[in-house]
């Protein structure tokens, strides 16, 4: 029985002998094989309008083989998957030999990246004519001294978002707590404000008045947002619903616009054509955006007069 025992345990020995030498085995080759590619920039958001530079990072892992140059294509694949283009170079970027691992960065523009694809016979479309959702893929191929490709298991997608989503700067703004009553808070000019792109119809409006969603912030709020569209004329329209179904408070118990609640709203802050606009900047991309809202407040069960925001916005 003891010599069973004893048996079953060499060989169970063995077999973990076989396993590690294995895997020690394959590890070795796949390095010795060269062309290790670790993709640390993995996901770009670009929104229709921006003008910005985007920069990419990889790093290179050199072994017995070496890693002469990485080649980049590039792939458009819409949001749904039933169209995808065929891959083709985007650049090639030469890497050192002598250092054992290597950071590349490279950077480029939405405009240049769009370039030269070719979906169903023609060149892609112009931004805003591209869907939420869409993107276009990087791929890495690295090339080794003996002549060998190695294709990355990761790769870049920049993906479209909403026309309106990115970083902004307030560039006016008003708010009045009584029609009599404008408060000391009025003032929140300079502020920055993140536009986020939910689904291809809603964006997030990130801080309202001069309350932040930065729980760091003094003037933190967690009802410090409202959701918003923008229509196929530049009018923003409010949703009272969170895309989650969740109803949005706005400070208070609910909240108030323009279109639906005008009897709320005070002379002293504009409700017109003037506001609750989106103003397009196709040169330059400094879009802009207009908002009035307010919030029906209760404190101590007494209905308060309603909050009312203005403020007019600036993309950075």
């Amino acid at each position: 029985m003891v010599d069973e025992k004893l048996n079953y345990s060499l060989v169970a020995l063995c077999l973990l002998m076989i396993f590690f030498s294995c895997d020690e085995d394959n590890t070795e080759d796949h390095v010795s094989e060269g062309g290790l590619i670790s993709v640390l920039t993995t996901s770009i958001t670009h929104n229709q309008s921006s003008k910005d530079e985007y920069e990419v990072q990889l790093k290179i892992f050199q072994g017995a083989i070496k890693t002469t140059h990485i080649e980049v294509y590039k792939q458009y694949i819409s949001h749904d998957g039933a169209n995808v283009s065929e891959k083709i170079l985007h650049e090639t970027i030469a890497v050192s030999e002598t250092l054992q691992q290597t950071e590349l960065t490279f950077s480029f523009f939405f405009s240049e990246l769009k370039s030269d694809i070719i979906l169903n016979g023609n060149p892609l479309p112009h931004d805003d004519d591209l869907s939420f959702g869409d993107k276009i893929r990087l791929i890495y191929v690295a090339k080794t001294t003996e002549g060998n490709s190695h294709t990355a298991q990761g790769y870049t997608d920049t993906s479209i978002s909403g026309r309106f989503a990115g970083t902004y700067v307030v560039t006016e703004s008003d708010y009045w707590r009584d029609i009599n009553a404008q408060s000391t808070l009025n003032d929140w000019v300079g502020v920055i404000r993140v536009i986020r792109s939910i689904d291809e119809e809603t964006y997030e409006h990130v801080g309202l008045g001069p309350w932040t969603y930065d729980a760091n912030d003094y003037y933190y709020h967690d009802e410090a947002f409202f959701f918003f569209n923008v229509d196929e004329e530049d009018r923003v329209t409010y949703y009272k619903h969170a895309p989650n179904g969740e109803k949005v408070v706005g400070l208070g118990t609910h909240l108030l616009t323009c279109d639906e609640d005008a009897g709320f709203f005070y002379e002293n802050i504009p409700c017109d054509d003037l506001t609750n606009l989106a103003i397009r900047d196709d040169i330059e991309g400094k879009d802009q955006l207009f908002f009035t809202v307010g919030s029906m407040y209760v404190l101590n069960n007494d209905l308060e007069p309603p909050r009312i925001f203005y403020e007019a916005l600036e993309r950075l």
